[in-house]
């Protein structure tokens, strides 16, 4: 057990000083030189919690990343599969209990997700049949994250102490899949409907701050390994079933004008 927690902690600290600091200092340095004004990129999308210019300095920090996709032609649907394949290892390594190596694999599946649509545009490879690949691998992925965060704490016995997290979980994995069925079901009723608190972005987003920062908590008394962890999720959880009754609301008002 405690190797498991040394290398969680040890690789935590390997993250934060080799991508979270100069992912931090870039975005800080790039929202500063960030001009006024400047049309924005709305094909980034854009939310409460991460607005354009967020997600465009994500973007330049990792354009190298892209120039690299671009050079050697690797289609769109390869990057695909690969984030698909990573959500796996990403699943595997947190139920084991590798938790920070988790969120290293989940910010390798992020950064497949951003760039298959943005190299499938950018090389003029734009088809139904790929989004609708992207689409569902994206739902499949993010369900299997979601259970390796569940059979990670049924492993820790969490949830054999209190089932109500349990509970939670599932909280969870229901409205992460309602958030984006909402969405689906708006838009084939012409209705746009990227509004809410969490969209998935966001929760891909928590889930690696989470998993990558929660090795640092067993450094303060009463804490374990999972405590932030758990808390994140249950906050998570809370958050995301807000936003699909937002979107519920919003879809039903906009369907009430439609009528009218």
């Amino acid at each position: 057990m405690m190797l498991k927690e040394n290398f969680n902690f040890y690789f935590s600290l390997f993250l934060l000083v080799f991508l979270g600091i100069p992912l931090l200092s870039f975005l800080f340095l790039y929202l500063r030189k960030r001009k006024r004004g400047v049309e924005e990129d709305t094909s980034l999308g854009h939310s409460f919690l991460i607005q354009y210019k967020w997600r465009e300095g994500w973007v330049q920090f990792l354009t190298p990343i892209e120039y690299f996709f671009l050079r050697y032609k690797i289609p769109p649907n390869v990057l695909t599969f690969l984030g698909l394949l990573l959500s796996f290892l990403c699943a595997i390594a947190i139920a084991q209990g590798f938790i920070s190596l988790g969120g290293f694999f989940l910010i390798l599946a992020a950064v497949c997700d951003i760039f298959d649509g943005r190299i499938a545009r950018l090389t003029n490879k734009v088809s139904c049949k790929g989004a609708l690949l992207d689409s569902v691998l994206d739902r499949i992925g993010e369900f299997v994250i979601l259970c390796g965060f569940l059979l990670y704490f049924l492993n820790k016995g969490v949830y054999l102490k209190a089932n109500l997290e349990l509970y939670v979980m599932l909280v969870l994995i229901f409205s992460s899949f309602m958030t984006s069925y909402l969405r689906a079901r708006a838009e084939s009723l012409g209705i746009p409907a990227k509004v809410g608190w969490i969209q998935r972005p966001e929760r891909i987003a928590v889930l690696i701050i989470g998993s990558c920062l929660s090795p640092f908590f067993v450094m303060i008394p009463l804490f374990h390994e999972w405590s932030f962890m758990l808390i994140v999720l249950d906050l998570l959880a809370l958050a995301s079933l807000i936003t699909v009754l937002q979107r519920t609301l919003y879809i039903l008002k906009r369907t009430d004008i439609m009528e009218t």
